[in-house]
């Protein structure tokens, strides 16, 4: 019976265009090195530091030049092509999160420049990624295609996350090497699969896109909706994955109970992913939304009130779950209203990429400002534990503004 269904979902697979499959390739060589280049690096700097607010002013930097990494893409793109513009976004998103690794410092311009480094390589990359992911499917294949990277990335976060952390905290249980040679190790791993994965695209040739301009020259109605979704899903979305590290390494454990736990997060959301993108219907987005909004208060609300480990661990096991699903409902979505605002517009492609890309990261950087004032006001073990639910409730404000003008409905 298993032996049929695997045979009958790789066959579902195979439906997928060719260039589509080997961006699920791809990405997923990406994956691996997702969790080294974002958990790890935030854990090497509380690891030398021990300081929240550095940890935030990294990620602040790689926030702030993010949407300028996607800025200066659209430049370089009318001389190399998409396939070389992701490469070396790649390339140089581990520069960026490797300098923290070998120079060592705790200094609060040098991680801001580090960081600002790490999110000119992504925006690069995503902006290539993104246009890519668009290009190459369409509104009956992108549910699936982003639930198959979606549960396949989860599937090697799983492993990777598991043993690099280990890798690191053995470092500190046998003293055979140490934490600092740990961190070399697996992100040597990262620059591999890195490399790999922009080898991977150059045995097809995809189409590089003609980019007239940057910026987005019409505004609809429907388009400022796209905006507002991309703002208020980054004013949490972002801060899920930073609390959740940090709550970790200040009450739970060390890199090895990280990446253990990041591991067992992955599991917990992988099957609910892949069958929501297998068997799930346009009709069902509205509905899946409004939970996993509903989930995010509760699971904020018990972190907050809860005061106990117990309460930590079942906020970091579960709150991973909302964010992957916004994304699931909101993406094939937010590209098939691209299709509809590109109909007499076809140049306008990478503008709108663009324009989503700088009010998601808005949003990012004032989730992550919000954090940091709380822990001026409070302190930062307080802030830790009330950000979430201020964030919670302030998204669900957010949407509830919008909620009437989203079309949930397939375009």
């Amino acid at each position: 019976m298993s032996i049929n269904l695997i045979k009958k979902e790789l066959n579902h697979y195979k439906t997928l265009p060719h260039r589509a499959r080997l961006l699920v390739t791809a990405y997923n060589l990406r994956s691996i090195a997702q969790p080294i280049l974002s958990l790890f690096i935030n854990a090497f700097i509380w690891r030398m530091t021990s300081s929240i607010m550095l940890v935030l002013v990294y990620s602040l930097g790689y926030f702030f030049a993010l949407p300028i990494g996607f800025i200066v893409n659209g430049k370089v793109l009318r001389k190399f092509s998409l396939v070389q513009t992701h490469f070396a976004g790649n390339m140089l998103s581990i520069l960026g999160a490797t300098a923290v690794i070998f120079f060592h410092s705790s200094s609060v311009i040098n991680l801001l420049i580090f960081g600002m480094i790490y999110g000119l390589g992504n925006g690069i990359y995503w902006s290539s990624r993104n246009y890519l992911s668009y290009q190459e499917t369409d509104s009956d294949t992108r549910t699936y295609f982003f639930s198959i990277v979606s549960a396949l990335a989860s599937t090697i976060t799983i492993i990777v996350s598991f043993l690099a952390g280990w890798i690191i905290a053995f470092s500190d249980i046998s003293r055979l090497y140490s934490a600092f040679v740990a961190y070399v190790f697996v992100s040597a791993i990262a620059i591999m699969s890195l490399f790999v994965s922009g080898l991977v695209l150059s045995k097809s040739n995809f189409k590089t896109p003609r980019i007239k301009g940057i910026w987005h020259p019409y505004i609809s109605k429907r388009w400022n909706i796209v905006r507002a979704v991309n703002f208020s899903i980054g004013i949490f979305e972002t801060i899920v994955s930073l609390i959740t590290t940090l709550l970790i390494l200040n009450f739970l454990g060390n890199e090895g109970i990280l990446g253990t736990i990041g591991a067992v997060i992955s599991i917990l959301t992988i099957v609910l992913m892949y069958f929501y993108g297998r068997f799930s219907k346009d009709s069902h987005r509205e509905k899946v939304f409004f939970i996993m909004l509903l989930i995010s208060v509760v699971l904020a609300s018990i972190l907050a009130f809860g005061n106990s480990n117990f309460t930590i661990l079942l906020y970091v096991l579960l709150s991973g779950m909302p964010p992957s699903f916004y994304w699931l409902v909101f993406y094939p979505w937010q590209m098939n209203i691209m299709d509809e605002e590109l109909i007499s517009h076809e140049s306008d492609k990478y503008p709108l990429i663009v324009d989503c890309e700088i009010f998601l990261d808005l949003g990012r950087i004032i989730g992550i400002l919000i954090f940091m004032g709380l822990i001026y006001i409070f302190s930062s073990s307080v802030a830790l534990l009330i950000t979430p639910l201020v964030l919670a409730v302030l998204q669900v404000l957010l949407f509830a503004i919008i909620w009437k003008k989203i079309s949930w409905k397939k375009i």
